[in-house]
């Protein structure tokens, strides 16, 4: 019996999974998006391989609080900064599609976390491809030994990571003038 309390609690503490913190829109993104002129729609936001969809805190599992997808998690995040921009127009001739390569947080350090987020975006028009850049945003954050310190902060981070790569995004020269 002792065996078993040992195990289930094993299974039970180690296959624990948590829900990274819904997107919401940056004040500076937005406002730099306010600047363009040209509206875009969303297209297929993908994960080059479906292991990117899964994010380990030490032995935790991170998940995407929308569909439970990394890929809709980004198109989320996007759709939501255009349409605060009034930008984003279901009807737009732009379409802007998105595949992440890497999708990482690693809370293992003892004093600081980091992780990577790269992202191909490509922007259509008409069905021509009118923009094709892949762009990496890596952050850090300060850690701890101590797993119930460090586990929150890598999950409170991923949307700060979502949030940089949005903003290299809107501010990469080829974008804005596309934009315009």
């Amino acid at each position: 019996m002792k065996i078993l309390s040992i195990l289930l609690a094993v299974v039970w503490l180690g296959g624990c999974t948590i829900v990274a913190p819904k997107y919401t829109a940056n004040v500076d993104n937005v406002n730099v998006l306010k600047q363009n002129k040209q509206e875009i729609n969303t297209g297929d936001f993908v994960l080059a391989n479906k292991k990117l969809n899964s994010i380990s805190l030490r032995g935790s599992k991170l998940k995407s609080p929308v569909n439970a997808s990394y890929a809709d998690y980004l198109e989320d995040a996007i759709q939501l900064e255009f349409k605060k921009a009034s930008l984003f127009n279901p009807l737009s001739p732009l379409l802007l599609t998105a595949k992440i390569t890497e999708n990482d947080l690693d809370a293992s350090g003892f004093s600081v976390g980091d992780g990577i987020m790269t992202v191909e975006f490509t922007v259509s028009k008409n069905t021509d491809t009118v923009f094709n850049k892949t762009l990496t945003a890596k952050i850090e954050w300060d850690s701890s030994f101590i797993g119930s310190i460090a586990i929150p902060n890598a999950q409170n981070s991923y949307p700060t990571l979502v949030k940089q790569l949005l903003s290299q995004l809107y501010s990469d020269a080829e974008f804005k003038k596309l934009m315009m």
